[in-house]
């Protein structure tokens, strides 16, 4: 709600939208925070235990599990842009290091 909120205040400022179609005069966004929740340390230790098939779905949805956990609760989405990144880093570094060989090499060659 805050998002559309945002959006459709950007939309009045800008002179897109008429302030009469504010809907969130009469509208109040909670602002209460999150009450925490966490799992007892028995749980957990049967998560990480826990043997699963590795072609199993429930495989992969338990390691996502842990390693969200590990990150201090990071959500999913962060969890693939952090993904996305590695990956792009580790391609970086591969490219780095057969450049650096490459280099090593004509210099040895010579």
């Amino acid at each position: 709600m805050r998002t559309i909120r945002a959006i459709i205040r950007k939309a009045i400022k800008s002179g897109l939208l008429d302030n009469e179609y504010y809907p969130f005069n009469s509208y109040k966004i909670k602002s209460v925070p999150t009450e925490k929740r966490a799992l007892d340390l028995n749980y957990l230790e049967r998560i990480f235990k826990l043997e699963i098939p590795s072609d199993s779905p429930i495989f992969h949805a338990r390691n996502y599990f842990i390693a969200s956990y590990m990150m201090n609760g990071i959500n999913f989405k962060d969890m693939a842009l952090l993904e996305k990144l590695i990956s792009k880093m580790v391609g970086l570094a591969t490219a780095e290091k057969k450049h650096k060989s490459c280099l090593i090499s004509k210099f040895l060659l010579s």
